[in-house]
């Protein structure tokens, strides 16, 4: 198997008044224009990318959704994964992803530094 791992698109910088919770924290306009371009880039490199997986924050959702387009794949191949969130350990996330069907060429999208 084949893994990207993707980071997602540049976020605002975390702010408790407008996003409490701050998994709702989304892309930035410049996040999104920047990650479109980066999208292309990806297409050239890896065009045969099957799946994307991506942790439940809106950030890596918004990330998962343009890089879905970027490689003209559809909804059904977009694929929340809790595993994939900031804090959880990579054993946690390693456990997970081999419990689950995969295809040959997967996109994780989640954060730094996980």
């Amino acid at each position: 198997m084949e893994i990207l791992l993707v980071r997602h698109g540049q976020a605002g910088k975390p702010d408790a008044a407008a996003y409490p919770d701050d998994d709702l924290r989304p892309l930035t306009p410049k996040g999104r224009k920047e990650f479109k371009r980066a999208g292309k880039g990806l297409r050239r490199l890896r065009p045969e990318t099957e799946k994307i997986l991506f942790s439940p924050a809106e950030r890596t959702r918004e990330t998962a959704e343009l890089l879905a387009r970027s490689l003209d794949l559809a909804e059904k191949d977009l694929l929340e994964v809790p595993e994939l969130h900031h804090g959880v350990s990579p054993a946690g996330a390693l456990a997970r992803l081999t419990r689950l069907r995969l295809p040959r060429r997967v996109a994780l999208v989640g954060h730094e530094p996980w």
